[in-house]
Formats: C-alpha cells, sequence, structure tokens
C-alpha cells in the first residue's frame, strides 16, 4: 500500500502544468513516505533485508521545516525561489555529508552494522544531534 502511495506522489511531482505549491507538496508526501518507510523497516526488523535503505532517511528531517517555508511562500507570494532560501537547506547539505560516509558503504558493511556484527564508535552519528539543534534554533 505505501508503494503505491509513493508512486502516486512521485507522479504528482512529476505531472506537467502545476502550480509549484503543489509540487512542493508532492515532495513533503513523498519524504513522509519514505521516513514511514524506513520506520516500518525498523520496527518489523526487516532493515537488514533492505540494508541500501539505511540512514537515506535521517536526513530527510531536514527538509521538511525548509520545503514547508517553500510551500506557504509559494501560495502566498509571487516570488517562490530567491538565492538567499537556499540557506534553508544548509541542514540537510550538513547532515548528507556527515552520514555520506555511512550511506556510501557496502551493503555488506551495513548488514553487519544492523545485524550487529560490528560496531561503529561512539561518536560517529554526533553531529547529527548538533545540526539538529542549530536547525531548530535558526
Amino acid at each position: 500500500m505505501r508503494n503505491i502511495d509513493a508512486m502516486l506522489r512521485l507522479v504528482l511531482l512529476l505531472k506537467k502544468d502545476q502550480h509549484p505549491s503543489r509540487k512542493i507538496l508532492a515532495t513533503i508526501a513523498l519524504l513522509f513516505s519514505v521516513i514511514l518507510i524506513d520506520y516500518v523497516l525498523y520496527w518489523t526488523h526487516y532493515e537488514p533485508l533492505y540494508p541500501y535503505l539505511t540512514g537515506l532517511p535521517d536526513c530527510f528531517i531536514f527538509l521538511f521545516g525548509p520545503l514547508f517555508y517553500l510551500y506557504f511562500k509559494s501560495i502566498f507570494s509571487k516570488n517562490l525561489f530567491k538565492k538567499k532560501d537556499v540557506w534553508h537547506f544548509a541542514a540537510f547539505v550538513l547532515c548528507f555529508i556527515r552520514i555520506s560516509p555511512f550511506y556510501f558503504s557496502s551493503n555488506s558493511f551495513k548488514y553487519d552494522f544492523l545485524t550487529h556484527k560490528i560496531q561503529l564508535p561512539q561518536n560517529y552519528f554526533w553531529g547529527l544531534a548538533w545540526i539538529g539543534i542549530a536547525h531548530m534554533s535558526i
């Protein structure tokens, strides 16, 4: 069912002649669907079966604020995107840079991590909390 939901949102993104706010809202819904799929995989313990999805949704939470900002801006203003709006995505970029060594590691490495065969250093994901705190304080 979630796959159908994600595919419908992808179709909405690719549909031509739409107001930008619809595309932004479809992007938000698609990201939310991906995060829900990640949560379901985690709580049902199926995450080791799909190691290539591990770590990707961790950075998506930093996209919701800027995307909602652009969504409301596109509804109430004619100017959708300015150069200074790029700074709103800085937290996502920093998170992606921080988690990219893990995300681009091999599936076997992720599988071993998910099945507790190996442990990462204790401070491996340390920067994510500080990125979140900085993101919420701006």
